[in-house]
């Protein structure tokens, strides 16, 4: 996860796939609505766990294009 709000050096075991960014979605601005009948996102695993929304971390994380890591002394 890459987000200024991503908790930092953690590990999520939570099982989750595509559905879960639609279910991230609708618990944070739907009040936990599900978009249409039966669909996936229900049974998917949520997201929240990866993030620590108190705490922002304002410091910008520039990976290197050629290697996607973060480069040396940042």
């Amino acid at each position: 996860m890459i987000s200024p709000f991503a908790k930092q050096n953690f590990v999520d075991h939570t099982v989750t796939d595509q559905t879960s960014i639609l279910r991230f979605v609708e618990d944070n601005w739907l009040g936990g609505q599900r978009i249409g009948g039966g669909s996936f996102d229900a049974q998917a695993g949520p997201l929240t766990g990866m993030f620590d929304f108190p705490h922002h971390h304002a410091d910008p994380l520039i990976l290197d294009p050629a290697t996607g890591t973060r480069p040396h002394g940042g």
